[in-house]
């Protein structure tokens, strides 16, 4: 059977499976109103996405397995540059389509969920300390030539010295 892959319109799919199993204009209208048009415009975006590599993949977008949808969100983060949060909109955006237009069909969700997962770890940003500080040696700077004797250092200098020891005496250190 030859699938028409020409027409990557995601609620036209929907509506034309409902209409097929019965469904009515009401039923169609108010599925197509489930929906917020912010979530149907990135939904929209997904779809064409997902529906341009099933076509260089020959996968029917309509009844992936969970190995296409894995390969799919793989491909999707590691050459697309998406992120484990747009890969879990994508992912939703797929079988949310799925399940209205072939309601029968469960695709398992485990390995794309691992695959997300994977991209969330790989991406994570490691959590920078803060540098340690030697109160001792701020101090000692605070008493260079810089900011001693208090008469002949700028204005300049006496305000940040002023600055830096006021918040040094009302905040709490981070080391």
């Amino acid at each position: 059977r030859k699938r028409d892959h020409a027409k990557p319109d995601r609620l036209a799919t929907i509506a034309a499976a409902m209409k097929a199993a019965g469904a009515s204009g009401q039923t169609r209208s108010l599925v197509r109103d489930a929906h917020r048009s912010s979530t149907k415009s990135v939904y929209a975006s997904h779809w064409r996405a997902w529906f341009k590599w099933c076509g260089t993949h020959n996968v029917d977008p309509t009844r992936p397995s969970h190995v296409q949808l894995a390969n799919h969100l793989s491909a999707a983060a590691l050459d697309g540059g998406l992120s484990a949060s747009a890969l879990r909109v994508r992912r939703s955006a797929i079988l949310t389509t799925c399940r209205q237009v072939r309601p029968e069909r469960q695709i398992a969700l485990h390995m794309s969920s691992d695959v997300i997962r994977a991209i969330a770890l790989r991406r994570a940003k490691a959590k920078t300390k803060v540098p340690a500080w030697d109160l001792r040696l701020v101090l000692k700077f605070l008493l260079s030539d810089i900011f001693e004797p208090l008469q002949s250092c700028s204005l300049k200098s006496l305000t940040q010295k002023t600055v830096f020891l006021v918040m040094l005496a009302s905040g709490r250190r981070a080391s």
